[in-house]
């Protein structure tokens, strides 16, 4: 029994040493939205949208009259316009995913619409 104490001990701390440590519970483990990819980059799709010279905000309702992150700012919103964040249909959706899904919609479309609010008033200086 003491024969196989020693190399059991042994095995465990050369296992320590060599594995990395437990992850904790505030790091993400692959770093984007697992549950609704597209969600995952709003600033990255902003950037594309201003290549692309699209300079209309992210509206989150079909009335285009909710526009997260640039409330503050309606001539603006006016003045380049919007469009609607097309939402995919979940047939067999849990009520808990759907209020999952909106509040990251709108939290998407906030930090979207300001980083175009953004790039517009850097614009409009001249930087």
């Amino acid at each position: 029994m003491a024969r196989l104490l020693v190399p059991g001990v042994l095995g465990i701390l050369f296992l320590g040493l060599v594995l990395p440590p437990p992850l904790k519970a505030e790091e993400p483990v692959l770093g984007g939205d697992v549950l609704f990819p597209e969600l995952a980059h709003p600033a990255k799709d902003a950037h594309a949208a201003i290549r692309h010279h699209d300079f209309r905000f992210i509206t989150i309702n079909r009335g285009m009259n909710v526009v997260p992150g640039v409330e503050d700012y309606p001539r603006t919103v006016k003045h380049y316009g919007t469009k609607f964040m097309k939402q995919p249909l979940h047939l067999f959706a849990s009520p808990s995913r759907t209020f999952s899904y909106n509040i990251r919609v709108r939290s998407y479309a906030a930090d979207y619409n300001k980083t175009l609010l953004q790039y517009l008033q850097q614009r409009k200086r001249g930087g």
